[in-house]
Formats: structure tokens, C-alpha cells, sequence
């Protein structure tokens, strides 16, 4: 329906509207990759992606595969930006956006993409090794929430008897322990709220945004888990909840399956893992992790994409516990078939992996994970700073309608 600017207001209005969503990133600016001065030996691809702290083997390969390919492509050189976090260097990218030189290359986390696409940064890449995916956003580093637990404990096959399995274990913790390892909070604590609410957490009206109220069981739900003794620690993040299992303070996991290499080196104990069970019924796994954007469509660009998702390096990326989906032929490889040996749960969770629409289509999305990582502080807290959840979706309604027509 078109918008008729009858009075200036409304046109500020408007420009409210198409700004918000971005605000959370333009301060990024400063932090944009410099400018290379003319006459610099400049890379051919700049390539722009955060570290994967748990996943050193990942960056490790990459830059042996950035490696090679510049040895023998040196016209075409590579070179790596490590600016970002959480998947994604969408801060880093928007900033060079804006000063008028972006990255060749980037990753942002899969949820992004809308707003990625409401930008025009992303260019097509129509190449033979991307014809399983979308080409404007193949798949980079792409993972599922999975529950880990030490290898004598029973599988639990659904969210009921994880409930029940994790009250047993709450009963004989020890003091200062937990059952389970939950991060509840940060952006791969939303991730991890969203696989278990298996729905959209919020839904667009004639108002604007409007947070799911269906959502509201779920959260009911981790709150009592959180009021049980023992069970679940409040205001748990991704980096303490590994470490709690590491250092066995918690037997019960809950991450992503990037992580299971990590805790394959760290670990003295056995321990198992599957994929998470949802606390609804059939919601399929939700796919986590970045995909690749191409700002310029460059003969270089072009070389590099065709390389590094040609069927020998993305065997080697996907045994380093990064590239998903599987092709059928990649598990045919001497690296995946090691893989497999060394870690089963790893090889047989990632083969159930499929291409996946994002987790959002909404243009606004940044806007909107913003807000329920400020909602999650208030929901996942101990009950005596916890804010109903009637008041916090409230709030976060009224927050999300701000510039919205």
C-alpha cells in the first residue's frame, strides 16, 4: 500500500522508520576496515568474518585453504579480516558500506540476511559449485543446537523426559553445581531460545512489530527450570555454560554442533550428543551459523567462491567441523571418514542438516533480535529481578512499533 507524505512529520516519520533498523550498527563506523593508500600492494578479495572461538580448527583451515589458493592464484590474492563476533561481521560491514568501501567477502549470521537484502549489498553469484543454494547467500559456517551429556546417562527422546532427566540430576548436584548448562542469553542464547520455541518471535501488523504471544508457554517453561534448585543457572551465557560442562560442574549441555570438536579436545571424560529436543512439537532444527556475501562480482571473487565450495575444499571445510550442509560425495573422504571415527555424534547430527529458508524474512530483524536480547535479561533472571512476561512482550511492542506506519 503506498505511504502519502501529506504533512513533514509523517515524512520524518518514514525516515525514522528505514533508519532504525540500522542504528545498531552505524556506530560501527569508526571500526570500518581501512582504506588501502593508492599504490599499496592491495589484495585482490579482502575477506571479512569474525573468529569462531570454539571452532579453532575451522580458522585453521581456512587459512591454510586462503593459503594454498594464493599460492597458486597469487593475481587473485586473499587476504582475511577477523572483525566481529557471533557468526557475523555485519557491524564491520555496514561501516565499510558507508564509507564507500566495503569487503569483497563477508559472513553474516543467517538471520541478517533480510536486512542484508534491504541494503543491495549482496551481490548474485551464479556459479556451477553454488547451484544447491541460494546464490546470493551460500551457506559458510552453519550449525544446529545439540544437547551434549556425559556418555552414562540415558538419551532423552523428547523435551519432557530432558525435564525429567535434568530434575533427577538437580536432585543429587552438588552445591554450586547445575543439571544443565542452558545459555539463555546474548545472541547464542536467542538462537537457542528460538530452536526451543520451534515460532517466529515476533509477527508484523498494521501497527508495526508485534512480539509472538504464543511464545509465552516456552517462557513460562525455562522460568520454572530456572526456579528449580539445581537445575538451571539464571542469566547463564554461551562461554560460562561450555566451561561449566568442561570443568564437569554440570552434566548436561546445551550448544551448538560446531562446538562438539572444542569440547573433543578439551575434555578427559566421554560424552555423547544429539540434537536438541524442541519444547514443541515437530519444529525441525533451527539452522544457525553465517553465510557468505559477495558485495562485488569480480573475476577474483568469482576464482575464490569457485575454490573454496569446489568438492575437495569443502570436504576439508566441513571435516573442520564448519561447511553444512553435506553433499552426499563429501562423505566419501578420507577427512570425513576420520571424522566420523573420532566423532560420531558430530558426523551423524551434521548428516541430518538440510538447506534451510532463514529463521526471519523481515527486513527489520536486526531491530528486532536487539530488542529480545535486551527482553532476554529481563525473562531468564532469578525471580526476584524477573519481570512478568505479560509486561516485558508489552514493552518490546511498543519499543518494535517505533517508527513503524
Amino acid at each position: 500500500m503506498p505511504v502519502y507524505l501529506k504533512m513533514g512529520v509523517i515524512g520524518m516519520r518514514e525516515t525514522t522508520r528505514r533508519l532504525i533498523p540500522l542504528l545498531g550498527i552505524f556506530f560501527a563506523l569508526a571500526s570500518a576496515p581501512p582504506t588501502r593508500a593508492a599504490g599499496m600492494d592491495r589484495p585482490a578479495v579482502r575477506f571479512l568474518l569474525p573468529h569462531a572461538p570454539y571452532s579453532q580448527d575451522g580458522d585453521r583451515a581456512l587459512k591454510e585453504i586462503v593459503d594454498q589458493f594464493n599460492r597458486a592464484r597469487p593475481e587473485n590474492r586473499v587476504e582475511l579480516l577477523f572483525r566481529g563476533e557471533h557468526f557475523s561481521s555485519l557491524k564491520d560491514l555496514v561501516a565499510a558500506h558507508l564509507a564507500g568501501d566495503p569487503p569483497e567477502l563477508a559472513t553474516v549470521e543467517i538471520s541478517e540476511l533480510p536486512a542484508i537484502r534491504r541494503l543491495g549489498i549482496a551481490q548474485s553469484l551464479k556459479l556451477p559449485v553454488l547451484r544447491d543454494y541460494p546464490a546470493a547467500a551460500p551457506p559458510f559456517r552453519q550449525s544446529v543446537a545439540v544437547l551434549v551429556l556425559r556418555q552414562e546417562l540415558p538419551f532423552p527422546k523428547d523435551w519432557a523426559s530432558l525435564r525429567k532427566l535434568s530434575q533427577e540430576l538437580a536432585r543429587a548436584a552438588a552445591p554450586g553445581n547445575n543439571a544443565l548448562a542452558l545459555p539463555l542469553q546474548g545472541p547464542l542464547g536467542l538462537w537457542i531460545f528460538e530452536t526451543l520455541a520451534g515460532r517466529p518471535l515476533w509477527n508484523r501488523e498494521s501497527g508495526g512489530l508485534r512480539s509472538n504471544r504464543a511464545l509465552k508457554p516456552i517462557i513460562t517453561e525455562l522460568q520454572s527450570l530456572i526456579d528449580s534448585p539445581g537445575l538451571l543457572k539464571p542469566e547463564e551465557n554461551w562461554e560460562r555454560s561450555i566451561q561449566a560442562f568442561l570443568d564437569q560442574r554440570a552434566p548436561l549441555l546445551v550448544t551448538s554442533l560446531d562446538v562438539l570438536p572444542h569440547l573433543a579436545q578439551q575434555t578427559t571424560f566421554r560424552w555423547k550428543a544429539i540434537l536438541l529436543p524442541s519444547a514443541v512439537k515437530n519444529p525441525g532444527p533451527v539452522v544457525g551459523g553465517s553465510s557468505l556475501i559477495a558485495t562485488r562480482d569480480t573475476p577474483a571473487v568469482r576464482a575464490f567462491v569457485e575454490y573454496l565450495y569446489s568438492p575437495e575444499i569443502a570436504r576439508r571445510w566441513t571435516s573442520a567441523g564448519n561447511f553444512l550442509p553435506l553433499q552426499p560425495s563429501w562423505t566419501t573422504s578420507p577427512q570425513w571418514k576420520e571424522l566420523t571415527r573420532s566423532m560420531p555424534a558430530y558426523a551423524a547430527i551434521a548428516s541430518q542438516i538440510k538447506v534451510r529458508v532463514p529463521r526471519s524474512t523481515d527486513a527489520e530483524v536486526v531491530r528486532a533480535h536487539s530488542e529480545w536480547l535486551q527482553s532476554l535479561r529481563l525473562l531468564f533472571t532469578d525471580a526476584m529481578r524477573r519481570v512478568p512476561a505479560d509486561g516485558v512482550l508489552t514493552q518490546m511492542d511498543s519499543r518494535l512499533a517505533l517508527g513503524s506506519l
